[in-house]
């Protein structure tokens, strides 16, 4: 896509040619430094800004299993997970003080990538990227997603003409790129063509600003998020055309709220961190039930079991 814009955090922008250049090249530097050894984990702690974003995927073109973590993560959680996958190597911003052993901070790194002159040698190394789930379901777990696989491919297909994001032209991303739900409205963004708009920031004011500012005109995000950026933008002049909910049931007051003042063009996105999303519910379904799931997308199979107590859980 050249020179059309690819991320926006409201500070850097970064054209599609721009950010090949950049994640290329801090690639190459974690090849050529071994910051990470071979068969070894590391982990993001990842912000939605364009720095974090940029090293997110240049541990994915080196070809390095990378664990996504939200910068808050409390450290007994991190000991955890390097419990799990021992040697794993933290890559941070947010730590103050000492970092703990095996760890980097990632503006220091930057630094000296900027500096090197390192060549990316195409990895062939198949890297899973790892989510720590919600526990929704069961205590929280590390879920790590298959790599370069076309097996979703007739389900993004069909995501993509039954909402009509194909329309749409940027994407404001309200979700942690940490949560399996906002990595998956980045990917979207950037497969085709659009614009990723996204921001660490938590002052509702300046995020209706950014949107406005960016022109988002496709909104993604979990409902309570959504709710307050809709009350936000009440009465202002907003591009939001398309409304995409995710990672938590819709209720009624939300979706009243959100199809009133910005937008009925909303569609509930229903999964898990194990499978994306699997069901989509238009707007006309959730406003007979707030809670469809809607319908199953291409591709997907699915069936219900009867479990204890008479009740049934749903299988994907």
């Amino acid at each position: 896509y050249g020179d059309k814009t690819a991320l926006s955090d409201g500070n850097n922008a970064y054209t599609f040619s721009r950010l090949w250049k950049e994640v290329q090249a801090l690639a190459a530097y974690l090849q050529e430094s071994k910051l990470v050894p071979d068969a070894a984990f590391a982990i993001l702690a990842c912000s939605n800004n364009s720095s974090h974003t940029l090293w997110l995927y240049a541990f994915q073109a080196a070809g390095i299993p990378l664990i996504l973590i939200h910068p808050k993560t409390p450290a007994k959680d991190i000991l955890h997970i390097r419990t799990d996958y021992p040697g794993a190597i933290l890559f941070t911003d947010e730590i103050t003080g000492l970092l703990p052993d095996n760890s980097y901070r990632l503006e220091e790194i930057s630094e000296h990538a900027r500096k090197s002159s390192c060549h990316l040698t195409a990895s062939q190394r198949q890297a899973p990227l790892i989510f720590p789930s919600s526990g929704s379901t069961g205590r929280p777990k590390l879920i790590p997603k298959k790599p370069g696989a076309f097996y979703w491919l007739k389900a993004f297909a069909d995501m993509v003409i039954y909402t009509g994001i194909h329309k749409r032209s940027a994407v404001f991303i309200s979700t942690p790129l940490t949560h399996g739900f906002g990595y998956t409205s980045l990917v979207f963004a950037l497969i085709m063509g659009k614009k990723a708009v996204i921001s660490k920031e938590n002052n509702l004011a300046s995020l209706a600003s950014l949107i406005c500012q960016e022109k988002t005109d496709l909104l993604t995000g979990v409902p309570s998020s959504l709710y307050q950026l809709s009350k936000t933008l009440a009465g202002k002049d907003h591009p939001v055309r398309l409304i995409i909910s995710g990672g938590a049931p819709l209720n009624e007051i939300i979706l009243a709220e959100l199809s009133s003042t910005l937008n009925n063009n909303l569609f509930s996105f229903y999964g898990s961190t194990e499978v994306s999303t699997s069901f989509i519910a238009s707007y006309n379904e959730l406003r007979q039930q707030a809670h469809a799931l809607g319908r199953p997308l291409t591709g997907i199979q699915f069936k219900l079991e009867k479990i204890n107590g008479g009740a049934e859980e749903l299988w994907i």
